[in-house]
C-alpha cells in the first residue's frame, strides 16, 4: 500500500481552498496527483479516509471550474462499491451533489449513484431516499445540460430496468428480477408523481416555453423505454384525478401514457412540438413490438393518434395551410407510418379506409384542419372497402409522378421511398385499385403501373445518378423471396427496358435471363468516386443483390462480365498509400467490394469449392449455377485470399 508523493502537498492546497474559496485550483498539482494513481496498484485506506472527505468539503466552497477534482474523485472512486460509498457519503450528500448548479459536480453525483445499479439491494436503498430519487427524476427532465441529462436518464432507466418486477413488458415479455421498489418509489409516490406532471404540463412550472417543451419532449423521449419495460405501470391509472389536473383539452386522461400522448403537447402553437411528438408515437410503436398494445392503445377512438398520423401523412395541407409545416409534419408522420408498415404489416393489410377516420377533437389540435376538404378527399381516394395499404400505394405513386413533378427526377420522395421499402413485398406486385380518371396520378405513370403490375416501376431512372433512388433499389432487392418479382417489374421502367418481354408474377421461375441496360447504369456510377453517395450506394446495391437469401441475385450479379471485373479488380497502389482516412471515399468503395468478394467466396465454398475455387460435383448444383460458379471460383478465391490491399491472406472459410 502506497501513497502519491504529492499526497501531503494537494492535502494542504484543498485546505487552503476551504479557507479561501477564491483561492485558484492548481490544475496542474491535481493532474500530476491523478496521473501518480496509475502506478500505483493498492492505495492507503488513509486515503479514502482523508482526501475523499476533504476533496467533496471543497466542491461545496470552490468557486472556480472544479472539473479536475470531480475527475480526480470519480479516479479515486471507480472501483469502490455503494456500499462502502454509504461510510463516506450519506443521502444529504447525494442530494446536494446532484442538486448543485454547478454539471462536472452533478456529473459526479450521478457517477457515484449510477453504482447502485449493480445490486437490485441497493437499488432498494436508493429508492428509501425520497427526496435523492425526486432530484434524479427532476434532473433528467429539467436541467439544461445536456451531458448532465443524458446521464441522469441513463441512471434512471439503469435503476428501473435493474429493479424490474415480476411483470410484463410492452413487448410482450415476462420479466422477474427485481423487488419494484424503485418502481414504487417513482410511479406510486404522489409527490415525486406530481413533479413529473407539474414540470411537464402548461399549469405547472417552469414557465418559460423553452423550460417547459424541453421537458415535455425528455418525457416523450422517457415513456417509449418505461413502456417496453413495463406496460402495465405506464397505463394504471394510480393518481388519475392529479393527470386530469394537469391535461389540456377535453379528453380526460388518467394514466402517465395518456398524459404524454395527449394530455401535455399543444401542437398548435409549436411545429417543432409536433415534429417531437411523432417521433414520440414511432418509438412507441417499435419499443412495444411484436405485441400490437401501443398501436392498440394508438387506435383507440378516445385516443386517435394513430389514425391523426396517418392522415397527416396521407393528407397534411387538411391539417394546415403552410407549406414549411405541410414538409415537416408530412416527414415525421411518413416515418410513423414505415414504422407502423413494417411492424404491423398483417394489421396494415388489413386494415380499411374506414379504420383511419380522425378523433374528433382534430379540431383543438390543428385550427386550420379543413373538414370540408377531409371529406372531400376521403370521397374521391376511397370508400369503405378500400385498404389501407392501397392508400398508401396511391400515395407514394402520386410522389413519384414525374409526368406532373419533373423536379422528382433530381429531389427524391425520401419518406415516400422509405415507406416504399418497409411495404410487405407481397404488396408490391399489385396493380393500382383507383381508376386513372380519379386523377391521382397522370395516365403516363397509371399506365406504367398497370402494365408492370407494381408501383415499383414508377422509380426514376438513374440518371441523374442520386443515392436515394439507388438505396431504394438495393433495400427492395434484399428484401424477400420476391426478388425475382420485384427485379423483373423494376425492368419495365423505360430506362432499363430489357430486349427480351418479361411478365412479372410471383409465380414466376426464380431466374432472371435478361439483359437491360441497369447494371450498366449501377456500373457507371460505381465507377465515378466523385459522387461519393451515388457511388457507394450502388456498390451496396451489388452487395444487396449478392447477399439475398436465394441464389437469384447472385446469378444476376455472375452474368455480369463487366461488373463482376470492377468487384474483382483490387485497389491500385497509388490509392492504397492514399487512404489512410477510414472515412474516405476511397476506403469506403475498398471495403464495400472487399465485402462482395468476401460473400461471394463463402458462396462459391458452399457449393462445394476448395480454397482454390475449384468446384466439385455436388448434389443439387448444376446447369448455370454450376457453371457461373466453375467460371468465377477461381479468380474470386484468389481475390480472396489477396485481403483489402492485395496483400495475400488466408483463405475465406464459411458456407451459405
Amino acid at each position: 500500500m502506497a501513497l502519491p508523493d504529492t499526497t501531503e502537498e494537494l492535502k494542504s492546497h484543498l485546505n487552503a481552498i476551504l479557507e479561501e474559496p477564491k483561492t485558484p485550483i492548481r490544475v496542474p498539482l491535481v493532474r500530476i496527483f491523478t496521473a501518480q494513481l496509475v502506478y500505483i496498484d493498492v492505495l492507503a485506506p488513509s486515503l479514502f479516509s482523508t482526501l475523499v472527505p476533504l476533496l467533496v468539503s471543497v466542491l461545496h466552497v470552490v468557486e472556480h471550474d472544479p472539473t479536475v477534482l470531480t475527475d480526480l474523485l470519480q479516479k479515486l472512486l471507480r472501483d469502490v462499491p455503494f456500499t462502502q460509498l454509504l461510510a463516506l457519503a450519506d443521502p444529504a450528500t447525494f442530494l446536494s451533489l446532484l442538486s448543485s448548479p454547478v454539471p462536472p459536480i452533478q456529473l459526479l453525483g450521478l457517477f457515484l449513484l449510477h453504482k447502485a445499479a449493480a445490486s437490485t439491494g441497493d437499488i432498494a436503498i436508493v429508492a428509501t431516499w425520497n427526496e435523492v430519487c425526486k432530484e434524479l427524476v427532476n434532473t433528467a427532465l429539467c436541467v439544461n445540460h445536456i451531458e448532465v441529462h443524458k446521464e441522469a436518464n441513463r441512471v434512471l432507466l439503469a435503476f428501473l430496468l435493474a429493479d424490474l418486477p415480476s411483470s410484463v413488458s410492452g413487448d410482450g415479455t415476462e420479466h422477474s428480477s427485481g423487488s419494484g421498489l424503485f418502481w414504487r418509489r417513482i410511479f406510486s409516490d404522489k409527490d415525486i408523481y406530481q413533479m413529473i406532471l407539474h414540470v411537464c404540463s402548461w399549469g405547472g412550472s417552469p414557465e418559460s416555453l423553452s423550460e417547459k417543451t424541453m421537458a415535455q419532449s425528455r418525457l416523450l423521449g422517457l415513456i417509449p423505454s418505461l413502456a417496453e419495460m413495463d406496460w402495465n405501470t405506464v397505463t394504471a391509472h394510480t393518481f388519475p384525478d392529479l393527470v386530469q389536473k394537469y391535461t389540456i383539452g377535453t379528453v380526460k386522461a388518467n394514466s402517465l401514457l395518456d398524459f404524454a400522448t395527449y394530455g401535455m403537447v399543444k401542437l398548435e402553437n409549436d411545429m417543432m412540438m409536433g415534429m417531437l411528438h411523432l417521433e414520440y408515437l414511432s418509438e412507441l410503436l417499435a419499443a412495444t413490438s411484436p405485441s400490437d398494445k401501443a398501436l392498440t392503445y394508438l387506435s383507440q377512438s378516445q385516443v386517435g393518434k394513430h389514425q391523426e398520423a396517418v392522415g397527416l401523412f396521407l393528407h397534411p395541407y387538411i391539417f394546415t395551410k403552410s407549406d414549411m409545416e405541410i414538409g415537416l409534419l408530412e416527414s415525421r408522420a411518413g416515418k410513423y407510418c414505415s414504422a407502423y408498415a413494417q411492424l404491423y404489416p398483417a394489421h396494415l393489410v388489413n386494415a380499411t379506409s374506414a379504420s383511419i377516420i380522425l378523433p374528433k377533437d382534430v379540431k383543438d389540435q390543428f385550427p386550420d384542419f379543413s373538414h370540408v376538404e377531409y371529406t372531400n378527399v376521403r370521397r374521391k381516394f376511397s370508400s369503405e372497402g378500400t385498404g389501407l395499404v392501397d392508400l398508401f400505394l396511391a400515395h407514394i405513386a402520386q410522389a413519384l409522378d414525374t409526368s406532373r413533378n419533373p423536379r422528382r427526377a433530381y429531389d427524391p420522395p425520401v419518406t415516400c421511398l422509405h415507406l416504399l421499402t418497409s411495404l410487405p413485398p407481397d404488396v408490391l406486385v399489385s396493380p393500382p385499385t383507383f381508376s386513372v380518371d380519379s386523377g391521382i396520378i397522370s395516365r403516363q405513370e397509371y399506365d406504367k403501373w398497370r402494365s408492370s403490375n407494381s408501383v415499383i416501376a414508377l422509380i426514376p431512372a438513374l440518371s441523374p445518378p442520386l443515392p436515394e433512388y439507388i438505396s431504394t433499389l438495393g433495400a427492395l432487392f434484399s428484401s424477400s423471396q420476391y426478388l425475382y418479382s420485384i427485379y423483373t417489374i423494376l425492368l419495365y421502367n423505360q430506362a432499363f427496358r430489357p430486349t427480351t418481354p418479361l411478365v412479372a408474377s410471383l409465380d414466376a421461375t426464380p431466374s432472371i435471363p435478361v439483359t437491360s441496360t441497369l447494371w450498366e447504369k449501377v456500373l457507371s456510377i460505381a465507377k465515378a468516386p466523385a459522387l461519393a453517395d451515388a457511388c457507394l450506394a450502388s456498390i451496396s446495391l451489388i452487395q444487396a443483390m449478392v447477399d439475398t437469401p436465394r441464389w437469384d441475385g447472385v446469378l444476376e450479379i455472375l452474368r455480369q462480365m463487366q461488373l463482376m471485373e470492377f468487384i474483382l479488380r483490387p485497389p491500385e497502389r497509388h490509392t492504397a498509400r492514399r487512404v489512410a482516412d477510414p472515412e474516405s471515399t476511397e476506403f469506403k468503395i475498398a471495403m464495400l467490394k472487399y465485402e462482395i468478394v468476401q460473400s461471394l467466396a463463402k458462396l462459391v465454398q458452399g457449393i462445394g469449392g476448395d480454397s482454390e475455387g475449384n468446384i466439385r460435383e455436388v448434389e443439387g448444383v448444376y446447369g448455370e449455377k454450376a457453371e457461373l460458379a466453375k467460371r468465377w471460383g477461381k479468380t474470386i478465391m484468389q481475390r480472396a485470399r489477396m485481403g483489402l490491399w492485395n496483400a495475400e491472406q488466408q483463405p475465406v472459410v464459411g458456407t451459405i
